[in-house]
């Protein structure tokens, strides 16, 4: 399959492009991959700094900044360039995929896909749907996901989704329970 990655200059692009061949170069390396699988791969690996080549593409992950007016806009600019049955996830760990949704003309086809960091190393993957997010959707995110051997859960769209509101309200009772004098042995 062809991988597109899209990126505003071709320094960026080549930043890009030399942390994903590191990646790889370190899988060789602990030969959990072999250099001609690497080979193979990186040569899947297309650049550009505009949309020229998306015109047939059937899914999108974005992963700009977590700043709701740059996602509208990215997510205006990839649907403009896309096929109506392309579909555009958003890699975010904090904006609700429902907001970011309001800028879509194909709310059916948008959904989350919160990847946890460092990328190459943490195994979960989070689909987050909307009410609107279609069945087939949320079915070729998660194929797209265990293609990329994540484990993945799909949870709703909320404050935080399932990791994040797990760990914090973990974090918080361990707060409240030391400024409220409990002591451990």
């Amino acid at each position: 399959p062809k991988v597109i990655l899209k990126d505003v200059s071709d320094t960026a692009l080549s930043r890009g492009e030399d942390m994903v061949r590191d990646v790889f170069q370190k899988k060789v390396k602990r030969k959990k991959m072999s250099q001609f699988d690497c080979d193979k791969l990186m040569s899947s690996l297309h650049t550009e700094v505009d949309y020229s080549s998306f015109k047939d593409v059937d899914i999108v992950i974005e992963a700009v900044f977590e700043d709701i007016n740059l996602k509208h806009r990215i997510i205006k600019e990839v649907e403009a360039a896309t096929p109506d049955h392309c579909i555009f996830a958003s890699n975010t760990s904090a904006l609700p995929i429902s907001d970011l949704a309001k800028a879509s003309v194909r709310p059916e086809n948008f959904i989350g896909m919160h990847y946890f960091s460092p990328v190459d190393k943490m195994p979960l993957l989070e689909i987050i749907t909307t009410d609107q997010t279609s069945k087939e959707t949320t079915a070729a995110a998660v194929e797209v996901g265990l293609k990329q051997k994540k484990t993945v859960i799909v949870v709703k769209d909320g404050p935080g989704f399932l990791y994040n509101t797990s760990y914090w309200s973990s974090d918080g009772r361990g707060v409240r329970l030391y400024s409220g004098g409990y002591q451990s042995n």
